[in-house]
């Protein structure tokens, strides 16, 4: 069985969330914001402990906390290889100070991809590249349930913004399109927000 906690992140209430399987202490991270303390606490509540984050793009309120996680637990990062520049450099990450907690700190990701798989510590899942609101936006799908996590390219009822640096309108169109192709009945855990379903999303956007 799987476990999911959201756990909201910094000003812009970014969603972390942490994964585990029942009888197991290894959990993964999607998505590490502005909140280290409450990963934290949210990681020593459940006993557990992150064998990898997974970042769906690399905006800076999604990844603040990647860097300090990853060097307490030793844990790889993952991000499409297309966003991985954005960890090094506040710039590209969209970084502002006055609207985070946790200071800028520059990761070299171990494990930047462009598969459309990837199998980690008690999960394997299906890479959906979703272009547009960053250029390596991705959605992370766990086999064999049917949960997807969209990021900040689809919302419960909107997704993401394409006027930020290496925004692409055309492109998160089509992403969106083939979102929307699926079943109606995934359940969507999105970067901001409450979650949905991909028939939700579609009925409100449609």
């Amino acid at each position: 069985m799987v476990h999911i906690d959201t756990i909201h992140c910094g000003l812009y209430g970014c969603n972390c969330y942490h994964l585990w399987r029942e009888g197991t202490q290894s959990a993964l991270l999607i998505d590490t914001g502005d909140g280290l303390e409450a990963i934290l606490d949210a990681l020593k509540e459940r006993g557990t402990r992150p064998e990898a984050i997974l970042l769906t793009h690399g905006h800076f309120d999604h990844i603040l906390a990647a860097a300090p996680l990853a060097e307490r637990y030793g844990c790889p990062v993952y991000i499409h290889a297309q966003d991985a520049p954005m960890l090094q450099d506040p710039r590209l990450a969209c970084y502002s100070e006055a609207f985070s907690r946790l200071p800028f700190a520059p990761l070299v990701p171990e494990h930047p991809f462009t598969g459309d798989s990837l199998s980690l510590p008690g999960f394997t899942f299906r890479v959906y590249h979703t272009p547009g609101h960053t250029p390596g936006s991705v959605c992370y799908r766990i086999e064999g349930e049917d949960i997807l996590f969209t990021g900040d390219t689809l919302f419960a009822q909107g997704y993401g913004r394409t006027d930020l640096p290496g925004g692409n309108t055309p492109q998160l169109i089509g992403s969106l399109r083939r979102l929307l192709a699926m079943d109606p009945d995934i359940r969507i855990l999105p970067g901001h927000g409450e979650g949905s379903s991909i028939g939700e999303a579609a009925r409100y956007l449609c």
